[in-house]
């Protein structure tokens, strides 16, 4: 059953139950949930049942308890710490403290239903990991736009006008805010839905810049958000969040009013050393490289393997002279001048002078392969579908080539021709000259292979006729593709093969760029996926930019501090106070049944939750999530 409070004196309430004076629980700065327990005697509540409660997260609506013996536990409720001295009231409210997933458990065995259960308690930060997904873009830029140059807040006054992609554009086609994408996008996807409580005053207007979630956690979307823009979150005891700078914000309850002094008793100042690096090596994927290979060879299959087009021939029972005639002529042709099986010519069909790979085959372009999406940086896209050109023959109407103005030998064989056909229609087969193929063929890009759907080839002369004459040779047949750099199988592997660059601490916070990593040198290494290099065939490149990014993450690095000064403070009132910047931990417990609170400042708690290895920047670039769009990189903050 549910016990009114005491009139004075401490008391520990969680969801309606009153609670012993033995409970510890706990907030720090980040995306990972802290943990807790109180104490309720078995009498109090009865059965051994937890309800859910959450709604959206388990349950499709919220759930109320009755208030009658018996009922047991919701899933989730709050917990009120308050403390009554005479005319003076201390409390702090937890809202949305769940229980975890072992949950109630029974401390001490007796005999009857008087034991004493611990209830292990969680805040809703325990759901963010596994619950709750984002499909969205947002403020994506094209290619043909360029980021500004420097590493200070983005505005809109920042960016150039007009060139966002539309779709990822607020309704009003204009750019989100970072409070909008919290507020309209992440936030609604987060168990419990926290408010948004406190975003620094200079980034109400900060505009973020190309994020691509596709089907990604909410929470990682969430850490995106705050790696972009260098904040760290607090989530409050009232279960709303605020965003602070690292080593912003001093101790403070929750309603920014300052800890009274009356309630301190005691500070303990410590200072925290932080090893800054002398090298930052920022690194990215492997470089998307774009490159043209003429004069690929034609092909076939043999039991599986695919190779040169005469040995294939071969295997089927064909010369490379046999095969040039065999390719024009007519099924009745077929069957009476060449001695073929039925399989033998679905093979042929299948590849002869329709398949050209690579010269060499794989084994000699071990480094190009496999093919991946070209870049073209003089496009709106960043990486456009490869390029086949080749030379092929058509079939046209002799009266047709003739109307469209065919001179010369050709046309008057062609006349002739015509005027013995006596009016029936009259066929010829035309080179076409090498160019780039709108369509009819598929790329195996695993193996380097281009494979038309129709015999390409040439023929001797202009617009001869199609029952006279053979191939005269295969198609001339170019392909223009992008590859991730990687080592020759006789070449060594190095860092040159991703993007990567290199920083060198310059005085006392600055940068100073190096081409190679310094001899003796051991960097910071940061990860950043989203800094894709691509360089097209033209030798146009992206670098600039990226290092211009890399420069903001290595100078990030470069300006913390080495040392920081904090404390723990401890407070003999159960106060509501909240995590900032520097206040990194927050601990409420009792001793000696009389309350505590210790914050932890400049550093966490010894055991507080680490945080978990989170990999942000959703959009992977070995996979893109929209194609024919620069997906460029999220800003400058590690």
């Amino acid at each position: 059953m549910v016990i009114p409070l005491h009139d004075e004196g401490l008391s520990i309430n969680y969801q309606g139950y009153t609670c012993t004076p033995l409970f510890s629980y706990s907030r720090s700065l980040g995306l990972e949930p802290d943990f807790g327990y109180v104490h309720i005697l078995r009498e109090d509540f009865g059965d051994f049942t937890i309800t859910e409660s959450l709604r959206g997260a388990e349950a499709p609506r919220f759930t109320t308890r009755v208030d009658e013996p018996g009922q047991g536990f919701m899933s989730s409720g709050d917990l009120v710490v308050t403390e009554k001295i005479e005319d003076k009231t201390y409390s702090t409210t937890f809202r949305h403290v769940l229980v975890t997933t072992d949950a109630v458990k029974s401390v001490i065995p007796v005999d009857d239903a008087s034991d004493l259960v611990r209830v292990s308690i969680t805040d809703i930060r325990y759901l963010w990991s596994r619950r709750g997904v984002v499909f969205d873009w947002v403020n994506v830029l094209p290619q043909a736009a360029t980021l500004p140059a420097r590493r200070t807040i983005t505005t809109l006054a920042d960016l150039p006008a007009d060139v966002w992609i539309e779709g990822s554009l607020t309704n009003g086609a204009e750019p989100y805010t970072l409070r909008q994408v919290l507020e309209e996008i992440i936030i609604p996807r987060l168990p419990g839905q926290p408010p948004l409580r406190r975003l620094p005053l200079d980034l109400e207007t900060a505009v973020p810049i190309n994020h691509v979630w596709d089907g990604v956690p909410t929470k990682r979307a969430l850490a995106d958000l705050l790696e972009e823009f260098n904040l760290v979150l607090a989530l409050n005891p009232d279960s709303s969040i605020s965003l602070w700078r690292p080593e912003e914000g001093p101790a403070q309850l929750q309603n920014g009013d300052p800890i009274p002094p009356n309630v301190v008793s005691h500070n303990l100042p410590l200072i925290a050393y932080h090893y800054k690096p002398a090298v930052v090596l920022v690194l990215g994927p492997a470089r998307i490289l774009g490159t043209r290979i003429d004069n690929l060879e034609a092909v076939g299959e043999t039991f599986g393997t695919v190779v040169p087009l005469e040995d294939a021939l071969r295997g089927i029972g064909l010369t490379m002279a046999q095969a040039m005639r065999f390719a024009l002529a007519t099924p009745q042709e077929r069957s009476t001048l060449f001695d073929v099986t039925p399989e033998a010519v679905k093979e042929f069909d299948r590849w002869a002078f329709k398949w050209y790979r690579l010269p060499g085959g794989e084994l000699a372009h071990l480094d190009h392969l496999p093919m991946v999406d070209r870049p073209a940086l003089d496009t709106k896209g960043l990486l456009l579908p490869p390029r086949v050109f080749s030379e092929s023959v058509t079939v046209a109407d002799v009266a047709v080539l003739l109307d469209r103005g065919t001179t010369g030998p050709t046309a008057d064989l062609l006349r002739q021709r015509l005027r013995a056909a006596n009016g029936s229609e009259l066929l010829a087969l035309v080179n076409l000259p090498f160019q780039e193929a709108s369509g009819g063929y598929r790329l195996d890009r695993d193996r380097g292979i281009v494979m038309f759907d129709r015999v390409m080839g040439t023929v001797f002369g202009d617009a001869v006729l199609s029952h006279e004459v053979p191939l005269n040779e295969p198609a001339r047949v170019a392909v223009e593709f992008g590859y991730r750099s990687k080592p020759r199988a006789i070449d060594q592997l190095t860092i040159s093969h991703r993007y990567f660059s290199v920083w060198v601490r310059d005085g006392a916070d600055g940068a100073r760029q190096e081409p190679v990593l310094p001899v003796d040198a051991f960097p910071l290494v940061v990860h950043r996926p989203d800094l894709q290099e691509v360089r097209d065939v033209s030798g146009n490149h992206n670098r600039a930019l990226l290092d211009e990014v890399a420069r903001g993450v290595a100078e990030e690095v470069f300006k913390r501090p080495t040392s920081t000064l904090g404390g723990e403070v401890q407070l003999h009132r159960p106060m509501p106070a909240v995590n900032t910047g520097m206040v990194q931990s927050i601990t409420w417990s009792t001793e000696a049944e009389l309350p505590r609170v210790r914050l932890f400042i400049g550093t966490k708690e010894p055991f507080a939750p680490a945080d978990e290895p989170i990999t942000t920047r959703a959009r992977n670039p070995a996979e893109p999530a929209v194609r024919d769009i620069a997906v460029m990189p999220r800003g400058w903050k590690l």
